[in-house]
């Protein structure tokens, strides 16, 4: 009978530390989760009424200038990708409306223009008629 005791007390040792263990393990799987859900996805700059990150608008310059997306859809597209590609449910209303990508889609539009201005003045033969093709040309 004494035996068992102590086999007994000795296994219940065994299953208190792996327990214990267990539930710290636990913990930190806990805590690693409710940093995971309490991460923000942050639209607009600090303050009320501040304006939109400078990631949304770089978002919103490249879906409407080089994907063709219309300035009507970019809230809802942008909704979508935050719902099923970071599982964060974001008010439609913390994206920009279709006047603010339009103004967006005109500031990226203007800074095209100026890139290009900036290139071409850099440039050391341009010209509105050639092609680039004078240098082969020229055997001919």
């Amino acid at each position: 009978m004494a035996s068992k005791i102590k086999i007994y007390r000795a296994n219940k040792s065994i299953v208190l530390r792996k327990l214990k263990k267990l539930r710290n393990e636990l913990k930190v799987t806990v805590a690693t989760l409710s940093d995971l859900q309490t991460e923000r996805i942050d639209t607009r700059k600090e303050g009320r009424g501040a304006p939109f990150g400078d990631n949304i608008q770089k978002c919103v310059m490249e879906l409407v200038g080089e994907l063709d997306v219309p300035t009507t859809m970019v809230s809802k597209i942008l909704k979508c990708i935050s719902k099923w590609l970071h599982n964060k449910e974001i008010d439609q209303s913390s994206f920009p409306s279709t006047a603010t990508a339009n103004n967006f889609a005109d500031i990226a539009q203007v800074l095209g223009k100026y890139q290009l201005a900036e290139q071409i003045i850099q440039s050391d033969r341009w010209d509105l008629h050639g092609m680039g093709l004078q240098g082969i040309l020229k055997n001919y």
